[in-house]
């Protein structure tokens, strides 16, 4: 990423300062922080809700692990052959009701469906999609090899409300240290 805008610098002397470059890494840095945050409760969220899916997403670990295929804690490289990880299993979801991150996103969230489109589209993408997506990918692969999570109450459901921010409330979890 800082690479991307250091090239701009570069390419448009005058117009796009070193002092502009750094602090466009870092605002994207910050801001992906947001969105992982937002998405690893939403997942969290819905892997409670389908207890049969999250056991799925363990198991693919769990394999990747017995098989020696992931270090502590698990690399990126590790985590990419992991399909039901990354959630590209057709059939089911994982992060795919995630709210959209509007840091990132021009288009309003109730027209969102998927997870790439989280992070806006065309022009609009944003640029620290990969970056955000890989953090929570490692993080879900560490929170999912370590405890089990289940929501204190299956029979309620969430609040998520916020404009800028979005918040999720009345979604207290339980998580066990797995074996």
């Amino acid at each position: 990423m800082l690479n991307l805008f250091l090239n701009l610098h570069k390419s448009s002397r005058g117009k796009f300062s070193i002092r502009d470059a750094i602090a466009a890494a870092y605002i994207n840095i910050v801001t992906a922080h947001d969105v992982v945050a937002i998405t690893l409760r939403a997942v969290a969220y819905y892997l409670a809700k389908n207890p049969v899916i999250q056991k799925k997403l363990q198991k693919e670990i769990s394999n990747a692990e017995e098989l020696g295929h992931l270090s502590k804690p698990a690399k990126y490289s590790e985590i990419t052959p992991l399909t039901y990880v990354r959630d590209e299993d057709e059939d089911e979801y994982v992060y795919r009701k995630a709210p959209a991150h509007q840091y990132c996103s021009s288009i309003p969230k109730r027209y969102l469906t998927y997870r790439e489109e989280q992070f806006g589209a065309g022009a609009r993408n944003c640029i620290g999609k990969n970056l955000a997506m890989m953090q929570l990918t490692k993080i879900i692969v560490e929170l999912y090899r370590n405890f089990d999570i289940r929501l204190a109450d299956p029979g309620k459901e969430w609040t998520v409300s916020g404009g800028w921010l979005t918040r999720q409330t009345e979604m207290d979890m339980i998580l066990t240290k797995r074996n």
